[in-house]
């Protein structure tokens, strides 16, 4: 247990650091939301810690204190990962299950020394909680695993936006969101089924009282790790969200001021608004399509796709078309994302270099074309064509020397 409380203490210690990196880290609100994640998540592990270490008889007022901070601390990961993905409304009903635990256990935050005390035995030291006290867990428990279920889809909308902006996987790294997500999900749904069977127990080992905090600690220790690693993806992918949602809200309102402008120039009735419409209809796609060809062309002919780092932002910079007409062209008319367009090109430049006699290894060609990823080269290479680098090789010089017989 001893080894257990140490892990728990140098992950308190760890997100107290770490949340006030992230406070002082520009003014994003996501930052500051992370922040306060973080800072909830250290505060109860430090508590939980507290409580095998100190004798609470001095400091009752401690004792249930961090019962409501997971049903705090998930709606903020659960807001923080909405503003990810560029929702602006914020539905605050999500922080009502804190709201309720925190008002059913004010009177005991307010009674006696002994009540606290009588508590903190039955629950941390016998492990025989009352009914109410175990139903007390299946609700928070509960609370949690619907929290994370919707983290994790979340997550997954924050990753599909991520290959509509960056060309390479460790630019928008978006692994540590879903290992989250998934870690909160996995080890709520336990702590649900063991509050579950608990209640038909007539005595609950007290380490389960550890399994949120080891869950939380790997939290922790996640967010550490891909701050170190990966330290832009925690402010690269907020503001590129951040301009194409800019730029999706002036398309939004030259579109509400279109039919406006037919209007006031005496087109109001409904055949010839029609027809103009048909009219806008179709400049709008001859419009795309001549923008399509702007796109490919800055592709193509300044090979920006051999730029390891290419963002949807560089690419509609560099071709004169504004971010949400890139992303729009890219959906609609090429009928695929940003991450996959982008590799397929970086492929088709590595399968000829592949091709010409150059005394180059594998890699090197992989990096030369783009990717600054060996696994990832691997994995779209063998996605695409069906074989390995290696056997796409082989299988082309057999070709060639068929051929030459």
């Amino acid at each position: 247990m001893s080894i257990i409380l140490t892990i728990i203490l140098v992950g308190a210690i760890q997100g107290f650091i770490l949340s006030f990196f992230f406070y002082i880290k520009g003014n994003l609100l996501t930052n500051k939301l992370f922040g306060s994640v973080l800072l909830i998540i250290s505060t109860a592990l430090l508590l939980a810690y507290l409580q095998n270490v100190i004798d609470f008889k001095s400091y009752p007022f401690l004792i249930k204190l961090s019962m409501p901070f997971s049903l705090i601390f998930m709606p903020l990961l659960l807001i923080y990962l909405q503003k990810l993905t560029g929702q602006k409304k914020v539905n605050y009903l999500v922080f009502m299950p804190a709201l309720v635990l925190i008002a059913y256990n004010l009177p005991f935050y307010f009674g006696s020394e002994a009540m606290k005390m009588d508590y903190f035995i039955r629950n941390e030291q016998s492990g025989k909680p009352l009914m109410i006290e175990k139903l007390e867990g299946v609700f928070i428990e509960f609370c949690v695993v619907a929290f994370s279920l919707q983290a994790v889809f979340e997550a997954k909308k924050y990753k599909q936006n991520l290959k509509a902006i960056y060309s390479n996987p460790v630019m928008g790294k978006s692994s540590w969101v879903q290992f989250i997500a998934f870690v909160m999900l996995l080890l709520s749904f336990l702590a649900l089924l063991l509050s579950v069977l608990a209640l038909f127990t007539d005595k609950v080992p007290v380490e389960f009282n550890f399994i949120t905090a080891i869950g939380s600690t790997m939290v922790i220790y996640i967010v550490a790790y891909y701050l170190l690693s990966y330290p832009h993806v925690f402010t690269n992918v907020v503001l590129a969200n951040q301009r194409i949602e800019d730029s999706k809200a002036i398309e939004k309102r030259k579109a509400v001021e279109a039919p406006k402008s037919l209007d006031k120039s005496g087109t109001a009735e409904n055949d010839k608004t029609i027809e103009a419409s048909k009219i806008v209809e179709d400049k709008k796609e001859l419009l795309l399509f001549d923008l399509k060809g702007k796109i490919i062309e800055s592709l193509e002919s300044e090979k920006l796709y051999l730029k390891p780092n290419l963002t949807l932002n560089e690419l509609a910079n560099t071709s004169g078309v504004p971010s949400y007409l890139v992303s729009k062209v890219i959906n609609e008319h090429l009928k695929t994302n940003f991450f996959a367009l982008i590799n397929g090109y970086r492929l088709q430049h590595a399968q000829q270099h592949l091709l010409q006699k150059k005394k180059k290894t594998i890699i090197e060609i992989a990096y030369e074309a783009g990717f600054n990823s060996k696994t990832t080269f691997y994995e779209t290479f063998k996605k695409e064509t069906g074989v390995s680098p290696t056997q796409f090789i082989k299988e082309h010089q057999k070709r060639t020397n068929l051929e030459e017989k």
